[in-house]
């Protein structure tokens, strides 16, 4: 099968990133050079802006798919256990997510795919692989593994499914507690971020001609593109801390 894009990011969100890069770049290029004409020579870097958005809506996107994977694969467990086999079980898992997510969302799409690959006699456990691959989410790779493991010695596979989600279960959990302990530290990170150019507006704006001797002027110039690039450089380092990986 050949490799497909699960996680999209589209000429939508590019237009959107654009449009807020482009806000950004102004503002910035007032406040640090009182002049407009530096956000032209800092468009290039727009890239770089769409590709760090890009990361951030891609790992949103992972987590939503790791979540209605997992109800899914409920669904594929409560049917095993009540008798079915994997190829029905997996049917009935679809019906479960599509009830709870509707028919647009990737994951139902994906388990829609499954079923009707199914059909066509294609292995479950290739489809499983070829899912893992498609999303590359850790726990599915990992439970393809297992899944494949089990049905080559003959496992149990309602009670590995079951141990597989709790175990995502009990690793979303970790995770949420997480986000919880330092939500109040990325809120204290975006206002630090913030207060540098809020402090250089407020005295353009109350003190006006204050700042004059920084612009304007090779040296006033040369100074504020090292603070310019430092203030960056944290708010860059200061997001990379609070964001934790599990």
């Amino acid at each position: 099968m050949k490799k497909e894009k699960f996680y999209e990011y589209g000429k939508k969100e590019w237009f959107k990133g654009a449009i807020q890069f482009l806000i950004l770049d102004i503002i910035l290029s007032l406040l640090f050079y009182d002049s407009i004409i530096p956000a032209f020579l800092f468009l290039p870097t727009c890239w770089t802006y769409e590709r760090i958005r890009r990361i951030g809506k891609i790992r949103k996107q992972k987590e939503k798919a790791e979540q209605q994977f997992l109800e899914a694969m409920r669904g594929v467990g409560n049917a095993l256990l009540a008798g079915y086999s994997i190829e029905n079980a997996i049917t009935e898992g679809w019906k479960e997510l599509k009830k709870i997510y509707g028919e647009k969302e990737k994951m139902v799409q994906e388990f829609r795919i499954l079923k009707t690959q199914i059909e066509l006699n294609q292995t479950v456990e290739k489809l499983f692989y070829h899912l893992a691959k498609k999303t590359e989410i850790e726990s599915i790779e990992d439970f393809a593994e297992v899944f494949s493991a089990a049905k080559r010695t003959g496992g149990n596979l309602a009670e590995i499914i079951q141990k597989t989600n709790q175990w995502i279960l009990e690793k979303n959990e970790t995770k949420r507690e997480i986000q919880t302990c330092v939500a109040g530290k990325k809120t204290e990170q975006r206002i630090m971020s913030l207060m540098p150019c809020g402090m250089i507006g407020y005295v353009a704006f109350t003190s006006p001609g204050f700042l004059d001797s920084m612009y304007h002027n090779m040296l006033g110039i040369m100074v504020m593109s090292v603070c310019l690039f430092i203030y960056i450089g944290a708010f860059l380092i200061g997001k990379k801390v609070v964001e934790i990986e599990v």
